[in-house]
């Protein structure tokens, strides 16, 4: 059984990860959300999903400007096989823009591990000696706040390399 709380746990590590999903349609928050849009991916990388399901990949960032996205790149980076005049999208052209906040991801790893880490400390990893011999007894507290402590630490790492992803939907 405590193999099974491991086990679940580990992949409960590996799976932090949360999003945030803007829908953008012909609403009057519109402009709104433009403007968040391009404030927040100012020399960050994008992932546009075209509606031909084609994906390009933006490593500085792009703007949004009257209904017509502009992907901001160096111009010798060859994965975006873009000719110099089409660095401009039409809106109506993108399915979803994305890009990940990396600090953003720390508050839902650390709330994680912290859940995480207790389970790991209540199966009994870690054992307290009895100072008149070897015999290991169990103390469930303290297993369960270093398992929660450190599973603290350790979510908030795997949540700082995860990040969290905001997907902007155009029009869906």
């Amino acid at each position: 059984m405590k193999l099974l709380y491991l086990s679940i746990s580990i992949i409960c590590f590996l799976c932090i990860g949360c999003s945030s999903t803007y829908n953008v349609t012909d609403t009057g928050s519109k402009g709104e959300l433009y403007r968040d849009f391009n404030n927040s991916v100012q020399n960050k990388e994008v992932k546009v999903t075209l509606r031909k399901d084609s994906v390009l990949v933006v490593p500085e960032g792009g703007e949004i400007i009257n209904d017509s996205m502009l992907l901001n790149y160096y111009p010798n980076y060859y994965p975006l096989k873009l000719k110099q005049h089409n660095r401009q999208l039409s809106i109506a052209e993108v399915k979803q823009a994305s890009y990940i906040n990396h600090w953003k991801g720390m508050a839902p790893g650390i709330a994680s591990g912290l859940f995480i880490g207790a389970i790991i400390g209540s199966t009994g990893l870690v054992y307290k000696f009895k100072t008149d011999g070897n015999f290991p007894e169990k103390n469930t507290g303290a297993n369960i706040f270093m398992g929660s402590l450190t599973g603290m630490v350790v979510g908030a790492i795997v949540g700082l390399i995860v990040g969290w992803e905001n997907i902007y939907q155009f029009n869906p």
